[in-house]
């Protein structure tokens, strides 16, 4: 997962194929998490383990997620019905 604060004009589209024009479909991130902001420690790392308690669950989060579809070649916007799709492995990861 990339957790990424964007700006008001975000296309993930655009931002998928950046990512596969430049990377490895292995390094590639499958979930996508856009903040608000990133919440920083005293030493001005990243807080992570908030972010990684939290998962890609979309109930557990008001961050706005998304799950990169290779059969759609997309990011699309993960939702309850998808998140339990991927849980139940009827989606391969």
């Amino acid at each position: 997962m990339a957790a990424v604060v964007v700006s008001p004009d975000f296309d993930p589209i655009a931002l998928r194929q950046h990512l596969a024009a430049r990377l490895p479909e292995y390094a590639r991130p499958l979930f996508l998490r856009v903040c608000d902001a990133i919440e920083m420690t005293g030493t001005f790392k990243p807080t992570k383990q908030r972010l990684s308690r939290k998962g890609y669950d979309p109930i557990a989060t008001t961050d706005a997620l998304y799950f990169d579809d290779r059969e759609r070649e997309a990011f699309v916007k993960l939702d309850a019905v998808l998140y339990e799709r991927i849980r139940a492995g009827v989606l391969r990861l």
